[in-house]
């Protein structure tokens, strides 16, 4: 198979002086700087915020929706989007908790069950979109819809409390404070920053995204490497499912729109580009911690819900348009 790649859609890499900045740097910089102000402004305008005890909590809320973000990143950054994340995580939650409490399995069999679920779910996706060609859109916008009713139909329409003692465990232990589900967010940024930035198969991922058909002709098999980041979508998402439900010892069969709403953010915010090839797993973490820290301040700064969405749609839009705003710029320049 041949594997010299497009430069256009190759893996983005600095080709002029070093001196100059490329485009994913000045970006990713805007952004470390934005939520610099962030924490800066939050901080003086109230002393709860800047403590360690509210850190850990940024750091917690952060794992959720960085799971969910870090798979959708990948399908993006291959040209897709997948809509279905959050009725998965939230089918393979209430899987995890019904065989769990209702047939008494232990939790490590739950697990097992659940990360199938989520794995399934990603194929259903990938073999929907790379092999019918439908629209990446419709095909997870109407497994999201499957998803949640499957969900529904497990839990009996509510919650699902009951868990076993080795299963709430599972995030019990920490760390200086910190719990285990955060760590398990470091582990898989790690692998996924790797995996991405660091294989073939990464490259693979942002050519095809890049432009699709000189990717095919550079010998890219396309269908496996959209299957595969739907397949790794539906995982991130099951590993959220878990994570979120030991946590909270119930298992929820509705995730809510805003979980939504908030991982498609984060991904768009750390400066992935919905047509594909563009973005990093690096942007997306700092995009999810730029969303966790606005929340956690609007919060602390009681600040009511409804003012908060409307925050977050100025924030998206804001991000977008910084996005666009220093692309056009780089390509002007030439880096």
């Amino acid at each position: 198979m041949t594997t010299t790649l497009p430069a256009t859609a190759a893996e983005p890499r600095p080709t002029g002086s070093r001196r100059r900045l490329t485009l994913s740097t000045l970006r990713g910089s805007t952004l470390l700087l934005v939520l610099a102000a962030l924490v800066v402004v939050f901080s003086l305008q109230s002393p709860l915020f800047f403590t360690y005890g509210n850190f850990v909590s940024i750091l917690q809320a952060c794992v959720v929706v960085g799971l969910l973000a870090l798979g959708l990143t990948v399908v993006v950054l291959t040209g897709g989007i997948d809509l279905s994340f959050a009725s998965v995580m939230a089918l393979t939650s209430v899987t995890a908790g019904a065989i769990n409490v209702s047939l008494g399995m232990p939790a490590v069999v739950a697990v097992i069950v659940a990360l199938v679920v989520g794995a399934a779910f990603g194929a259903l996706n990938g073999l929907l979109v790379a092999i019918t060609r439908l629209q990446p859109f419709v095909v997870t916008l109407g497994t999201y819809s499957i998803a949640l009713s499957l969900s529904l139909a497990v839990s009996g329409g509510g919650p699902i409390q009951g868990l076993s003692e080795d299963f709430t465990d599972l995030t019990a232990f920490r760390v200086a404070g910190i719990p285990t589900a955060v760590f398990v967010l470091a582990l898989i940024v790690a692998v996924l920053w790797v995996a991405t930035r660091k294989t073939r198969w990464g490259r693979f991922v942002y050519a095809t995204g890049g432009n699709e058909s000189a990717a095919r002709l550079a010998g890219v098999r396309i269908k496996r490497i959209k299957f595969s980041a739907y397949v790794l979508c539906g995982l991130t998402a099951a590993v959220a499912g878990v994570l979120n439900t030991s946590t909270l010892q119930v298992a929820q069969p509705q995730p809510g729109f805003n979980l939504l709403l908030t991982g498609v953010a984060a991904v768009v915010v750390g400066g992935a580009s919905l047509t594909g090839g563009v973005g990093s797993i690096g942007g997306t973490v700092v995009g999810v911690v730029l969303l966790a820290v606005l929340s956690n301040g609007l919060n602390v700064l009681t600040v009511a819900p409804f003012w908060q969405n409307l925050v977050l749609g100025v924030v998206i839009i804001g991000a977008v348009l910084l996005n666009e705003t220093v692309r056009a710029r780089s390509a002007e320049s030439g880096s």
